[in-house]
């Protein structure tokens, strides 16, 4: 992810080269923004890749050391793929609508499903799911909410 597909302004992050080919708006929710801001801050950083190999240049290719340590610390045994698992499964639980479900994890509906190329889901009708799956997600991993459960509208000034 470069940091000129993230608009921390809009609240917006964009995702290119996805597995389906397309490009992928998402909007931040309070948490995420917090800490993408706070990630720019503290690595000074404004232009290029927001996550970066320790030699600070080079793209971040491997998790594994951190997937490990995570691991030896908790004992849970994962892997990248439980978390987008855990996410639409939360989506699910908290009844976020199927349409709007595959809108967020960049499913495509296929040439077999008719309504689904009806519907239009727009960014700004994902900004409410996304933060109430973020705030259960929140609470069932820290017991904390964010301190607002409602994100502030974007500004596109």
């Amino acid at each position: 992810m470069l940091w000129e597909n993230v608009d921390l302004k809009t609240r917006v992050a964009r995702l290119e080269d996805t597995k389906n080919h397309l490009s992928h708006e998402l909007p931040l929710t309070i948490f995420t923004h917090h800490l993408l801001a706070e990630w720019q801050t503290w690595t000074g950083q404004g232009s290029g890749l927001v996550f970066r190999a320790t030699d600070n240049q080079s793209p971040l290719s491997s998790v594994e050391a951190v997937i490990h340590a995570i691991r030896e610390k908790t004992g849970i045994q994962w892997a990248m793929h439980d978390l987008r698992r855990t996410f639409t499964t939360t989506a699910e639980n908290i009844g976020v609508r199927g349409y709007t479900l595959k809108r967020l994890i960049n499913h495509k509906t296929g040439a077999a499903d008719v309504t689904g190329g009806y519907i239009v889901t727009d960014l700004e009708s994902l900004r409410e799911p996304m933060q109430t799956i973020t705030d259960r997600l929140l609470t069932l991993t820290s017991g904390k909410l964010p301190t607002s459960k409602t994100a502030p509208a974007a500004s596109n000034t």
